[in-house]
């Protein structure tokens, strides 16, 4: 059955913006030679943020995976 989700959560979706900036400047550090550090401090933003999209989306699916659940045992 195919579902039509739409993740609507503001906070996920700023996190997304976050990471594309966050990916544009990485492009600009490495193109004009930026340190190792900067660099790898700006991965790990985007690692972060990218992982707490994943665990928003996870718990969203749950929560709505349990209610279908209760709602075809009812």
């Amino acid at each position: 059955m195919a579902r039509d989700i739409r993740w609507t959560d503001e906070q996920v979706v700023e996190r997304a913006e976050f990471v594309g900036r966050t990916v544009k400047e990485l492009c600009q550090l490495l193109r004009y030679g930026g340190e190792y550090t900067e660099v790898t401090k700006r991965i790990e933003r985007a690692r972060g943020a990218l992982e707490s999209i994943r665990v928003s989306m996870w718990k969203q699916e749950l929560v709505r995976t349990v209610s279908d659940g209760k709602r075809n045992t009812a």
